[in-house]
């Protein structure tokens, strides 16, 4: 049986929808650093994160990786590959520690078979991550580290709960594509203004609104994508109920 879901889409799904959901889910943890499928893998199962946080990272030949997309309890990793060959084009890993669900991707196959509500959703999903990545691609050809380093301690901070990030440097480095002393010094900038404390292994985020000043314009516009999928199963399913909140942004503070 599944334990207390936290998972946005799930919690939201229509219950003619989680039925044929529900008797394939089963419950996982999710190990920081685990990959859960990698580049070319043929999935075998889609993961839905309760807590913690699977980034989507592309890797090249010489070992380097970058970050392209970041899923959390908002939405589900795998969905892209529901239809063609299978295949991944990235490799997810989990990033921040958590727990979960996850099922079998032929037992998924089937079910957006049979509702056209899940199938929208799946399609919206796609939709939404995908405009995460393509900005993110551009963020890491044209902005300075310091932003983008602000930006992901932003995207990971609103998936998780609390303000204590558990991320080492090297994470951090290989998210970025950036050498570690590269993170050793931004952190400390950011730590010297009062707007992080860090210690090996653990960020904790002390001013949220500063930080997302000193985020590149990409924060907010991801925090968008963000947004969208966390509004996905209630345009789908108008009386779902509306019990998780987002973390609350400075750009929305009233």
């Amino acid at each position: 049986m599944l334990v207390e879901q936290k998972n946005q889409v799930l919690l939201s799904l229509d219950p003619a929808d989680l039925k044929l959901l529900n008797p394939h889910l089963k419950n996982t943890v999710l190990d920081q650093g685990k990959v859960l499928f990698d580049q070319g893998d043929q999935i075998d199962q889609f993961y839905f994160p309760d807590s913690g946080m699977i980034s989507l990272v592309c890797s090249v030949e010489d070992g380097g990786t970058v970050e392209l997309a970041a899923v959390g309890y908002e939405g589900f990793a795998g969905p892209s590959l529901a239809d063609g060959t299978g295949q991944s084009p990235l490799r997810a890993i989990v990033q921040v520690a958590g727990r979960g669900a996850r099922i079998p991707a032929s037992q998924f196959r089937a079910a957006v078979e049979k509702s056209a509500s899940l199938r929208k959703l799946l399609e919206y999903h796609n939709e939404a991550l995908m405009a995460q990545l393509v900005r993110t691609v551009a963020c890491n050809a044209m902005h300075a580290a310091e932003g983008r380093l602000s930006r992901w301690l932003l995207m990971v901070h609103d998936r998780v709960q609390g303000d204590t990030l558990r991320l080492t440097q090297e994470f951090l480095a290989q998210m970025l594509g950036v050498q570690r002393t590269t993170v050793t010094l931004i952190a400390s900038a950011l730590q010297k203004a009062g707007l992080i404390k860090y210690r090996r292994g653990r960020i904790d985020v002390l001013n949220r609104e500063a930080l997302e000043e000193a985020a590149c314009e990409c924060y907010a516009i991801n925090r968008k994508h963000f947004e969208r999928l966390m509004a996905l199963p209630s345009a789908l399913y108008p009386a779902a109920p509306d019990d998780i909140r987002l973390k609350p942004s400075a750009q929305q503070a009233p």
